[in-house]
């Protein structure tokens, strides 16, 4: 017997999508082509480390990169999610 339903999709990273009015019947297959937008400015993992005196990037759990108030002054970003959001550069 067929019937319909509002089919929702959504992942970590991605804009949740709803598509409706899909017809399902009992023992069929229903194929449902859709694509998933990243969510702008998603960050997966941040890993923020504090210390009274400065560390070497080799005594750091993980990979990291270092992005300092100067750093985003030359390049003139305002937040940080603007200076992890940039490619890497040398400066």
């Amino acid at each position: 017997m067929p019937g319909t339903i509002t089919l929702r999709i959504k992942a970590p990273g991605f804009l949740e999508i709803q598509v409706p009015d899909v017809t399902v019947t009992s023992r069929e297959t229903t194929v449902v082509g859709a694509e998933l937008q990243p969510t702008p400015q998603f960050l997966e993992r941040v890993q923020v480390s504090g210390a009274k005196t400065p560390l070497a990037i080799g005594d750091l759990a993980a990979q990291a990169s270092i992005v300092d108030r100067s750093i985003m002054d030359v390049r003139g970003d305002q937040k940080l999610t603007q200076a992890i959001g940039k490619r890497r550069a040398r400066w």
